[in-house]
């Protein structure tokens, strides 16, 4: 894949790890830019994602998601911000582009 546009673009996005008594772990990655939202209170925690373009194909979008989390379930919540790469339409085309051509060639 060639990337005619050298500048990078990114956007910050919260990724959190919900440890459960159980030992069960759960990651979240919440991104403000699209509408996800989080609300921590005594009782729990309430998260909303909405519909996001899927990895696989660019045209789909996964669906919305809301998550309730009481607090009594869980040992303990990791919270990490990180910049997440903008990946503009013209890539994503390309992105596309050079798997679909990768693939023929493996057959």
């Amino acid at each position: 894949m060639i990337i005619q546009d050298p500048t990078p673009r990114t956007k910050k996005v919260d990724d959190y790890d919900f440890l459960f008594d159980s030992g069960f772990l759960l990651p979240l990655t919440v991104d403000p830019s699209l509408g996800d939202t989080i609300e921590f209170s005594d009782v729990g925690v309430k998260i909303n994602l909405v519909g996001k373009p899927s990895t696989t194909d660019p045209d789909q979008f996964t669906p919305p998601e809301d998550h309730t989390i009481f607090t009594r379930h869980l040992c303990a919540v990791t919270h990490r911000v990180r910049e997440a790469p903008v990946v503009t339409k013209e890539q994503k085309t390309e992105w596309v582009r050079t798997i679909q051509e990768i693939s023929k060639s493996v057959h």
